[in-house]
């Protein structure tokens, strides 16, 4: 996986690349669980969206499945095709 982590700190700031340095126990366990999910192109979403990975592995779990409940039993196609989605996470 590789994280373009200029890109991040171009558009959030150095800020957030260091929450991300101070959690990255938490993101690592967090992206374990979208892999577990078979959710795809998990880089990219981290790059549009890191804050959604800066929290604790239950409470990203918590919002994970709720948003899945809410899209249905396609919703890694849904997840895949419509970046969005992932908004409703932050």
């Amino acid at each position: 996986m590789k994280i373009d982590f200029e890109k991040i700190e171009e558009i959030y700031g150095i800020s957030v690349i260091e929450e991300i340095q101070n959690n990255s126990i938490d993101i690592l366990e967090n992206i374990k669980y979208l892999k577990e999910l078979n959710i795809n192109d998990i880089e990219d979403i981290f790059e549009r969206y890191p804050l959604i990975f800066i929290c604790d592995k239950n409470e990203f779990k918590n919002k994970v499945d709720k948003l899945i409940s809410k899209i249905g039993i396609n919703y890694v196609d849904m997840l895949d095709n419509d970046m969005e989605l992932w908004e409703e996470l932050m």
